[in-house]
């Protein structure tokens, strides 16, 4: 890791971000970083029913467990959230997909 060449203190996320970027596990990485910021801007009475599944192509997936949720997160907070992501991320996220995962499918506890 090229940060570590001249022995002066270096933060340990320039250190972790270089070793994704050399071993090609920075879109993990990446993912990592979505759902953090994800965790931070989520309402309090959304986030026990959501949680990111995956980001794939600047798409955000987040499954939900209550159609009352779903329909509340397309209809009235989807622009809203995106927005936040977007002016924290340094990656691109064009679009939030929530995705009902009704409990005979999935539960979200569970997982």
């Amino acid at each position: 890791v090229s940060s570590m060449k001249n022995n002066e203190p270096v933060a340990l996320s320039v250190i972790l971000q270089e070793l994704f970027e050399e071993t090609g596990l920075n879109l993990s990485y990446d993912t990592y970083k979505i759902f953090q910021i994800w965790s931070k801007i989520i309402q309090e009475n959304f986030k026990e029913h959501t949680k990111p599944h995956s980001f794939h192509q600047n798409i955000l997936e987040v499954h939900v467990d209550s159609q009352t949720c779903y329909y509340e997160l397309n209809q009235f907070h989807k622009q809203d959230l995106l927005k936040k992501i977007q002016a924290l991320s340094s990656e691109y996220v064009k679009d939030i997909r929530f995705v009902l995962i009704t409990k005979d499918k999935c539960s979200l506890k569970n997982q």
